[in-house]
């Protein structure tokens, strides 16, 4: 090999070694006291051993000369780098704008920090304002952007704690259609940066997910492992359905968030119910682009704020604090009879015709229930106008990498129950097998005894 060659590979090696890291806005909302108003702004993404630049605003309602100080805060409270500027006269009612410039360690093994803002009197009193901007205005994550497992958002183990509950009662579900939907409630279980779907027996390889249903997933999982004697879920019925649903975590800044309620819906949409087929033991499917930087099509991945009037949004809506916004995923429907799962995990399903079903592939012909998996989160405050997925890449629109996993584990009979009481026979239920028999959450027993 030449020496100009040699040279060329290394600095490709250098340059594939510079690691993005995210630097997200957590609370970027203006702080008001004594008459001032300060603000701070950081940017989306830095290279490791790259510079952050952060725009100070500071606004005052009177006419007064003051010293500017701007401030860069480890998590542990150390002080990173610390900014004065010469004193200042500011005019009312006007905003002065300030940078403050900080290299980026080269190994990032910062973990979070905060950019905070001080305002003084000229002669150096006390600060007339001091701006907490919260306890994390940006993060820098170590290693690949990890945040620490005991720093993540838990599930209620209350969910997890059932027994499975079939109950007597009377069938449910309205009948004499060709179109059959099963709805199941479940709850968010727990979160990690595994995926045994994409990244198998690859630890922390993903990026962070939020996992219903199987209380167990983790990188190693598989069909056996999902359906082992003892093994728990978070959704109505608990054992009955052991399956695993995941999808990437939504994040306020830097901040994951937990949702508030996940619903799991089996459909037959637009294909004849009578015809469907139980879903097969130990499938795998995914749906959704996780590389997709302007959002996908309607029919895969859905956005919504709930209580807005009807619109079709493929990236994150506008949507007050306080309100649910909800995202929408829906799964192929045509399998090819053969496959559990494929090397790209969804050339063994594809999604099916409105008017010509499944008979439009070839080699996809069996019809299955549609999988729509349907996951709210509560607003916080601000709205959600520093929400995004954390699977989302930099420069993409908020929301546009919107997918979802599946891990097929239920008890095979009550699946069976619900395939033919509720799907085949054309009924609309939640948590009914349609026969008499229920799912019941825990919060739900004591109306079952």
């Amino acid at each position: 090999m030449d020496k100009l060659a040699s040279r060329s590979l290394v600095a490709l090696a250098l340059v594939l070694s510079i690691a993005v890291v995210p630097i997200d806005v957590v609370d970027a909302a203006p702080k008001t006291s004594n008459g001032w108003t300060t603000s701070a702004s950081a940017p989306s993404t830095v290279a490791r051993g790259g510079q952050i630049a952060v725009t100070i605003s500071v606004r005052s309602t009177s006419s007064r000369r003051a010293r500017i100080f701007g401030r860069i805060v480890r998590a542990d409270g150390r002080r990173i780098k610390t900014t004065e500027w010469p004193s200042e006269y500011l005019t009312g009612g006007r905003t002065r704008t300030f940078t403050m410039r900080w290299n980026v360690p080269g190994d990032a093994r910062l973990t979070s920090y905060s950019v905070r803002v001080g305002i003084s009197r000229p002669a150096g009193g006390p600060l007339a304002h001091w701006n907490p901007s919260a306890d994390s205005f940006g993060v820098v994550a170590p290693h690949g952007g990890h945040i620490p497992p005991d720093q993540l958002p838990k599930g209620n183990p209350l969910y997890a704690d059932s027994r499975v509950l079939l109950t007597k009662g009377p069938v449910s579900g309205s009948t004499g259609t060709d179109s059959g939907n099963f709805r199941q409630s479940c709850e968010f279980s727990h979160m990690n940066y595994d995926d045994p779907i994409v990244h198998p027996g690859n630890p922390g390889a993903a990026h962070l997910h939020s996992f219903f249903g199987n209380t167990s997933v983790n990188h190693a999982s598989t069909h056996a492992s999902l359906t082992a004697a003892g093994k728990k879920s978070t959704c109505s019925g608990a054992a009955a359905n052991l399956s695993a649903y995941w999808t990437p975590t939504m994040m306020n800044g830097a901040r994951p968030i937990a949702p508030s309620g996940v619903g799991v819906y089996y459909k037959s949409r637009n294909l004849p119910a009578s015809t469907l087929a139980n879903i097969p033991r130990g499938l795998k499917m995914v749906a959704g682009n996780m590389s997709s930087l302007t959002g996908q099509a309607s029919h895969i991945v859905f956005w919504e704020c709930v209580g807005d009037p009807y619109k079709v949004n493929t990236t994150i809506p506008s949507c007050p604090a306080g309100r649910q916004l909800g995202m929408l995923i829906q799964f192929p429907q045509c399998w090819d009879g053969v496959h559990l799962d494929s090397p790209d995990h969804i050339s063994h399903v594809r999604y099916a015709d409105w008017n010509r079903g499944c008979s439009v592939h070839p080699r996809h012909r069996v019809p299955l229930p549609q999988l729509t998996i349907i996951t709210h989160w509560r607003v916080p405050a601000g709205g959600s106008g520093n929400l995004r997925l954390s699977s989302d890449r930099p420069g993409a629109r908020r929301g546009a990498s919107g997918h979802a996993d599946y891990m097929e584990g239920w008890n095979r009979r009550i699946l069976a129950r619900w395939s033919q009481s509720c799907l085949r026979e054309g009924r609309d239920t939640t948590n009914s097998l349609c026969d008499g028999g229920h799912l019941v959450m825990p919060h739900q027993f004591e109306w079952y005894r």
